[in-house]
């Protein structure tokens, strides 16, 4: 059993993900019961002439799609958005604040995560919005 490097895998230090020959990577729990198959032995003696390496949270990037559906603004919603401006710009009708508004932070947040920025929060949620424009689409 030989282990060529070790990570914590938690930041209580509670965990260890050593990379073995023989088995790849491992979770070592350092307390309570041992179920690594005997690598906790192998790991404490590692440890003792060897360095651990910190631990270090993974990157969780969200996408821009998820980005604005977390405010309501899933593809059915932007598709039904993109319809009611059809159908405002068919009827010579400017679109309305809101949805003036959350079209351009549509394309601001696009613009940002293309370039790797952290893309903004929504002016409005959609039910602000559709609060807005429903009188609005009546025949």
């Amino acid at each position: 059993m030989t282990i060529t490097s070790a990570r914590y895998a938690n930041v209580e230090r509670s965990a260890v993900e050593v990379q073995t020959v023989e088995a790849g990577a491992v979770l070592v729990p350092l307390d309570g019961p041992d179920v690594s198959g005997g690598w906790r032995v192998m790991y404490s003696a590692w440890a003792q002439s060897n360095e651990t390496t910190a631990y270090i949270a993974p990157v969780r990037s969200q996408s821009v799609s998820e980005h604005l559906a977390a405010f309501g603004f899933d593809a059915i919603a932007l598709v039904n958005l993109l319809d009611t401006a059809a159908k405002f710009s068919a009827q010579g009708v400017p679109l309305p604040q809101k949805c003036a508004a959350t079209r351009e932070w549509i394309n601001a947040a696009q613009l940002a995560y293309a370039s790797g920025q952290t893309p903004p929060d929504a002016p409005y949620t959609l039910p602000g919005l559709l609060a807005e424009i429903a009188p609005l689409l009546q025949p």
